[in-house]
Parts: C-alpha cells; structure tokens; sequence
C-alpha cells in the first residue's frame, strides 16, 4: 500500500473508529435519532453500529483493507442516502454521528458523506500491496490523523466559516 492509500486508511479508520465511540456513548439517543430520521429505522441502529466497526477493523488491518475502503464507501453512501432523505423529508433532528450533538441536520453531513467516500475510492485507486516503506509510515500516520480531525469537526469548521441558520 502506497502512501495515498496507507494515509487514506488511517484516516477512514480514525473516522469511523470516532464514529463507534460516539454512537456508544448514547446509543439510545443515537438510535432515537435514526428513528427520526428515518422513520421505520431504529432497527438498523445495531447494524449501522456493527459496520462501522467492521470498517474501522478492516482499514487498520492492513490485510484487509481493501474491504475496509469498500466498505467505507458502501456505508457513506448509505448514511448520505439516509440523511438526504431525511432533508426531502423536512426532517433537521440533530445528528448524533460522532455522539450527542446539538447542530440540526444538513447538507453538510451529505458533504462530509461524500468526502468520506472521495477517500475510500482514492484508497481503493491508490493501493498497492508495498505499502509506503518504513520511512512512509509516519507521515501516512499523520496526514490520515490530521484528516480524520478535519472530518470528525467538519460540522465546526462550516458552521466557523459558514455561519448556519438555526432557523431550518
């Protein structure tokens, strides 16, 4: 695995190891919000929970993270299909993504759902079996650290940069 992929791992790892730890810090809420969002859905609280580890597992192994940046990008699309029906719907419930969290749903959690994705496909593109040398392996460490943060306050950074409505 070349540096790209190694450092795309790390991050999709971190990300959705991040996700895990939030969902189980108030699953109940987590799987009242999903029911929200989703009417009908509470009984893929579990499951989306369960796959989330699946994937965080397999993109820290490094023999199996070409599932891993498979499974990133099914679970994405998933989760941005999900929350882009919810919106259709008029629904803006919190999203509990990385644990409680006061923000209304958005657009940006599709975009965070797409960058999440761009990751995976460039991981999946970029992989090879070398993996980025001894030398590589802290800087991939870093740079899939540094966006896995960027990722997991995405909805910090916008509402910094973009300050949004509270009147959805």
């Amino acid at each position: 695995m070349n540096g790209v992929a190694a450092g795309c791992q790390w991050a999709l790892g971190i990300v959705f190891l991040a996700a895990v730890a939030g969902k189980a810090r108030d699953f109940p809420g987590f799987r009242s919000s999903l029911s929200s969002m989703a009417p009908g859905m509470a009984g893929w609280a579990v499951p989306v929970v369960m796959a989330e580890m699946f994937t965080a597992l397999s993109l820290l192994i490094p023999a199996s993270a070409r599932w891993g940046f498979a499974a990133a990008a099914a679970l994405s699309a998933g989760l941005a299909a999900v929350v882009l029906r919810a919106l259709a719907r008029g629904h803006h419930e919190p999203c509990p993504c990385f644990g409680v969290s006061a923000r209304p749903l958005g657009r940006r959690h599709v975009v965070r759902n797409g960058l999440l994705i761009v990751l995976a496909l460039a991981g999946l593109a970029s992989g090879d079996p070398a993996g980025p040398g001894a030398e590589g392996w802290p800087v991939a460490v870093l740079a899939g650290g540094c966006a896995a943060v960027l990722l997991i306050f995405f909805d910090d950074l916008v509402e910094l940069f973009l300050p949004v409505s509270r009147s959805v």
